[in-house]
This record gives structure tokens, sequence and C-alpha cells, in this order.
């Protein structure tokens, strides 16, 4: 397989659901994948270094969560120090993917997220692929095994995205049209689901009367 890095745009150092996929590629491709985090990298003393080494890639995957219908701060920041890399380079082959992951149960809520990522690459003249766009990602990310139940269907999605970056994009030249997928259960179920879930946090914080705070109401 090409040389291939993976950057997990979480500003979560750890027990994000995007490293719980970014593990899911990995027994997909079976490898051990060479991953940069966003958050990591600003704050290391040798983050110009690390950008150097993700921009001599043949391919980069980008995961990362929706956040206000856009990309994490640290991602955003992260992409402007690769810009300033690419400057004084001539065009690469890099060819990139992405995956964009959500609380809400629709995935094409992360249409706008995932078209960032493509604008990002023709600025710097990689070669964008495609990108998933995943709702309902608390759901995906909560069960052991995705390969059946619920995300069977996403995992099969996952699984034809590291087919492609394993093809060497031979029979990719044209950009791909984005994919969208929810798991497979009634919205309304996830909704329950997730409104039991916010009021058991409240509990166990103690804020649950704030759940119900009407501040601006006369």
């Amino acid at each position: 397989m090409s040389n291939l890095v993976v950057i997990n745009g979480s500003p979560k150092k750890s027990n994000s659901a995007t490293s719980v996929i970014i593990g899911e590629m990995e027994k997909l491709l079976n490898t051990k994948l060479e991953t940069y985090q966003a958050v990591e990298i600003l704050q290391s003393v040798d983050r110009l270094e690390r950008v150097n080494k993700i921009i001599e890639a043949d391919v980069m995957l980008i995961v990362f969560p929706l956040y206000v219908d856009a990309i994490p701060a640290p991602l955003l920041k992260l992409m402007l120090l690769l810009e300033n890399a690419r400057k004084s380079l001539p065009p690469l082959s890099t060819r990139v993917y992405a995956i964009c992951h959500c609380g809400f149960y629709e995935a094409e809520q992360n249409k706008v997220a995932l078209k960032i990522v493509q604008n990002f690459c023709n600025r710097l003249k990689l070669k964008w692929q495609y990108g998933v766009g995943i709702g309902a990602g608390v759901f995906v990310t909560s069960t052991k095994d995705m390969s059946h139940g619920p995300n069977h269907s996403i995992f099969e999605t996952l699984g034809t995205l590291a087919n492609a970056i394993q093809q060497h994009g031979e029979h990719e030249e044209a950009v791909q049209p984005n994919i969208f997928m929810s798991p497979k259960i009634p919205r309304f179920v996830y909704k329950t689901g997730g409104n039991l879930g916010w009021k058991r946090e409240a509990r166990e914080n103690k804020v649950k009367r704030k759940l119900y705070a009407r501040p601006y109401v006369e």
C-alpha cells in the first residue's frame, strides 16, 4: 500500500469517536496506521517536522467530528500549517479522503464540512477523492462490532473506502461523489436514546435541573 497518513481532527486527545473510526480503518486495511493528531501537533515543538511528513504522503485520510456544521478548530489550524508548508512546493499527487461523523441522525449534516476539505485540497493542488459522512456517530462508535447489526451498512462503506485507498488511485482520476450513511435504526429510537443519555449525564454531574432552564422567558 502507498505511504498513508491519517489526521485525527478531534479536539479530544483520547477516548474520541474519531479514534474508534480510525481503529476500524486499521482493521479493514490490516495495518497500523501512521496517525497524526491535530491538537497534539499544534502543541508540539517539532510541529513543522510533522507537517512536512504529512505533506510528503501518497495518501492522506482526514477523520474528524462535525463542529457547528464545519470542522474543529485544531484541524483548521493544522490545515493552515499544511497550506503554508505547501506554498513553495510543486503540485503533488497526494490523494485525499475524509471521514466526518456527527451526532445528528442525518448523515447529510456533514456535507458542508466535507466540502471544506475538498476546497482545502483544491487550494493545495492535492487530489481530492471523496468523503464519507456518518450520522448518529455516538451510536456507531458505541457498538463493539460494526460488522453486524444496524451499523453493518456503515462498516461496508468504510470497507469500500479502505479498498479505494489500497487501489493506489489507478481508477480514480475523477472526483467521486461523497457517501452519506446512518445506522439502520429508526430516527425516534436514536432520539429517545440520546435524550436518555443527556439526562443520565446531567444527573451524574448534578446539573439535571439546568436541562430545563428557560433563562429568557419572562
